[in-house]
């Protein structure tokens, strides 16, 4: 999030096949870029969130941008997804 933040650039959200939302299923081939409008820091312990997480929170509001198809998956990050796409116009 610090990352897309600074440097405005958009992340990419797919729809996961299985498991929870927490969990590391299959995702979709298709997803979309979010493009990050408006970031509220919440201070550590002071967020309504009930799921566990350690350091400060972020409420963002982001809208949909160009989709993109997933091409390659990296299994190995810590926190979340990586992989590579390619645009995937209408």
């Amino acid at each position: 999030l610090k990352k897309c933040v600074d440097q405005q650039m958009p992340f990419g959200l797919v729809l996961v096949r299985e498991n929870s939302r927490l969990g590391r299923g299959t995702p979709h081939a298709i997803g979309t870029f979010a493009v990050i409008t408006e970031v509220e820091e919440i201070p550590e312990g002071t967020c309504v969130v009930p799921a566990q997480h350690r350091g400060n929170c972020y409420h963002i509001v982001c809208h949909g941008d160009e989709r993109f198809r997933v091409t390659a998956l990296d299994r190995r990050e810590a926190e979340y997804l990586v992989g590579d796409v390619d645009p995937y116009p209408d």
